[in-house]
């Protein structure tokens, strides 16, 4: 019985595929009668209509899924150096600021012509109203390069002896300030001397005659320190400085020098003037000379010429005073040797 329907459900099959719509199929009488026949008709009837459906699908349909929108970066707005108003302390900083801003943005800015008018309207009033008569000169003859405007403000407002005065500078310069303090300095005159192309032990040597007495007395049974490599032993020196302010460190007081007698300057030592950071290297030094010694007894003449002028009482030097000098007190002088109108080193008429 099973075989005979599996048979008679295969030659249908076979029937409705070759030619018989499945909609003649249910109406023949034959097939009608066999339920299983019936039921895989139905099933290829749902097939084929899932199909048709499929296939009716518009590809337009189908949405495809969109790009992610991304937003484009803020052009940050173009900064400009400061203007140069004819300042010789700040033409240095001025003129590499300009030429990083051809450097890196002289596309933008434009062809020669753009850069050379772009860097003169960098200057201030007083420094165009300096360069105004050259400017139409070199716009008459054509020559449109920036730099020759840089060699022109170079000529009116730079320092020709820039490294001459900064070499003595270097050789007068005494640590008056922390290391830390103290270094950058350094650096910086020795810059401007031209010592970045010298031999490490010159610029070592240098920098230990600047150091205060008490540091480079430390220094002295070290060993290790490296004596080729400046860098090396500026880290060497400070981990020294360091330590040592340390134990000079008071919780409850301000931190001073480490009583050598130098004068303890008020103010930074970069924001001095070269007159002022001068007179101040010419005291370090003569503290050196005069420690030790005894100061001598002067007339109340002298002592009023002293005061007037601001002198000190004790060395005559502009700068310092009593209670820094190095000289010791004058030792009065013997009843016999004593002059009239003598006095002591406060004033007061010796008897």
């Amino acid at each position: 019985m099973l075989g005979s329907t599996n048979r008679t459900t295969r030659s249908a099959i076979a029937q409705s595929l070759n030619s018989t719509p499945p909609s003649e199929q249910l109406g023949s009488s034959t097939l009608s009668s066999d339920p299983a026949l019936l039921e895989i008709i139905a099933l290829l009837q749902a097939c084929l209509q899932q199909l048709e459906g499929i296939g009716k699908t518009s590809p337009a349909s189908t949405q495809e899924p969109m790009p992610p929108t991304t937003t484009a970066p803020t052009a940050h707005p173009a900064l400009h150096p400061t203007l140069f108003d004819g300042d010789p302390v700040l033409f240095s900083s001025w003129s590499l600021e300009i030429q990083a801003k051809i450097e890196l943005e002289g596309a933008s800015i434009g062809n020669d012509k753009a850069q050379f008018f772009y860097v003169f309207g960098r200057l201030g009033p007083n420094a165009k109203k300096m360069l105004a008569a050259w400017i139409e000169c070199e716009h008459k003859t054509g020559n449109f390069n920036y730099q020759r405007i840089l060699q022109r403000l170079e000529q009116i407002y730079g320092d020709p002896n820039r490294a001459e005065k900064a070499l003595k500078e270097l050789s007068q310069l005494r640590q008056a300030v922390t290391f830390a303090k103290f270094l950058p300095t350094f650096e910086n005159t020795l810059l401007e001397a031209g010592g970045s192309n010298w031999p490490e032990v010159v610029k070592i040597q240098f920098l230990e005659n600047a150091l205060r007495d008490d540091l480079r007395h430390v220094l002295i049974p070290i060993t290790d320190l490296s004596r080729d490599d400046f860098h090396s032993f500026t880290r060497q020196v400070g981990i020294v400085a360091s330590r040592l302010e340390l134990l000079t460190y008071h919780p409850f007081h301000r931190p001073t020098s480490y009583n050598t007698g130098e004068v303890k300057p008020t103010i930074q030592q970069a924001d001095l003037t070269e007159p002022a950071r001068i007179q101040q290297a010419n005291l370090a030094e003569g503290n050196e000379l005069l420690r030790g010694k005894r100061a001598q007894y002067i007339s109340a003449a002298e002592l009023s010429r002293r005061k007037r002028v601001g002198v000190c009482f004790r060395c005559a030097r502009k700068g310092c005073h009593t209670k820094i000098c190095p000289l010791l007190p004058p030792t009065p002088p013997s009843p016999l040797r004593r002059d009239a109108g003598a006095t002591d080193f406060r004033g007061r008429r010796l008897e």
